[in-house]
Order: structure tokens, then sequence, then C-alpha cells
């Protein structure tokens, strides 16, 4: 690319890596919009939407960004922005379409290892579809959940009891946290009765990290059950492993 491009697209990344809202909007507040480019103008709305979870205006700012402004993206870019709008439709409950979203939006991606991560998730995509749809039973309106505060070799930490297949296991309650993960080896995961469905990503305050698309019959945090519920799950070492109640 040429240096202006280039310089241009590490921009673009920034923004697109950015975790912090008040940092993004301290960002885009000291530049002067006026001279600022259209791809750079779409790339933060994009940001705001993915920080604030606005799944809808976030994936009408991919298309936007796909068609209208493909020439100032690279190949790793554009597959990125397949594989979040592909994330937020399987997230609505709408597999199928993020399935046939991925297939319709390959030819697109020149990096071959970028391709094989899309087939994967396209397949996993496609196996999801025929799971029994999520949902949420709390018998009371208002809910009280129990919880420890407990030092452990990372820091102190909220540990809630969490039920799964009639056993209870002590999770960390993390209050920043903007996706459902769990951390356990894959002997636990046996154990606790959980399906892997394929593999996926979640993002966080590092970053993109790679994890396995799972689901189970049933969670149950005090008196709420979450039915089917969608998780993701990263494989740890046993050493590592959260420690049972």
């Amino acid at each position: 690319l040429p240096v202006k491009s280039q310089r241009l697209l590490d921009e673009l990344w920034r923004v697109y890596n950015s975790t912090d809202l008040f940092e993004l909007e301290e960002n885009y507040s000291r530049q002067n919009k006026e001279k600022l480019a259209p791809v750079m103008k779409d790339m933060y709305e994009f940001g705001f939407a993915m920080l604030l979870k606005q799944n809808n205006k976030a994936m009408s700012l991919v298309d936007i960004l796909l068609t209208k402004h493909s020439e100032n993206l690279d190949s790793l870019l554009q597959g990125q922005l397949i594989r979040d709008k592909a994330r937020m439709l399987s997230e609505n409950g709408q597999c199928g379409q993020a399935a046939d979203y991925i297939k319709g939006h390959l030819q697109f991606v020149r990096d071959h290892n970028d391709s094989l991560i899309l087939i994967d998730r396209e397949k996993s995509y496609n196996e999801m579809q025929d799971l029994p749809s999520s949902e949420i039973f709390r018998p009371h309106k208002k809910s009280t959940i129990s919880y420890t505060l407990r030092n452990t070799p990372k820091g102190w930490h909220y540990i809630v009891p969490v039920v799964i297949s009639e056993k209870t296991y002590g999770f960390i309650y993390d209050i920043c946290a903007s996706n459902t993960s769990i951390s356990i080896t894959e002997k636990l995961a046996k154990e606790m009765g959980i399906k892997i469905i394929g593999k996926g990503s979640v993002y966080g305050g590092s970053g993109a990290t790679t994890c396995l698309n799972a689901t189970m019959d049933s969670i149950k945090i005090g008196d709420i059950i979450f039915r089917h519920p969608f998780l993701h799950i990263n494989k740890i070492g046993r050493a590592s492993c959260r420690e049972r109640v």
C-alpha cells in the first residue's frame, strides 16, 4: 500500500482494536471531524456501536465499510469485519443467516489462513442452527444471588455458585465481561455435559481470543435458570482450573 494508505490503514486498525469507550470518544473528539476521511468516521461509528453492544447498528456499519470503503481495508480487516457480523447474527439467534453471510463473502477474503477460519466458522454456524433456542426462566421479578469474596493467586474475586447437572461450581463473576466465557479443562467440560459445537472467538480488553462455541441443557444461578445457553469455552490447563465448590 502507498504510505498515505498505510497510515490510514494503521489508524483504522487502531480504532477497530479500541476496547475503551471513553478513550475512543476522547480520540474522536480531539480530531478535526471536517477533515476526517469518511472511512474513519464510519469506523469510529462501528467502534462505538460494538462497545455499546448496538448489534444492529454495528452490522449495518459492517456493510457500509465493506461496500463503500473496501479499497481502504486490507484483507485481514475485511475478514475480521465479516466474522464480526456473522458472530452478531448468531448472537441474535440467526445462525443460518450467519453461515450464509460468511459463504457469500468468502470471495472477498484474499488471505488463505483467514479463509480457512471463515470456512470453519461457517461449519459451526450451520451446526448451531439446529440447536434448541436459548431461554431464561425467572420465577420472580427480583432475584438474590449469593456470592463470596475470595483471595485467589490472581487477586480478589467475587465467586458465584452455579449449578450445572446437579453439581455446584464456583465461578468468577466478572463485572466487566462482555461475553459469556467459561475457563475450564476439557475433562471438566465433559463432566458438566457441555456440548462442543465448533471454534469461535471472544473479544475483551486483551483483544480477540480463540475459543470453542458450546451449549448445554441448563445452568442455574440463584433461582434463575438458563436453558440451552450459548457459551464460549476457553480451554486451560489443569493447574489454572477454577476451584470447584
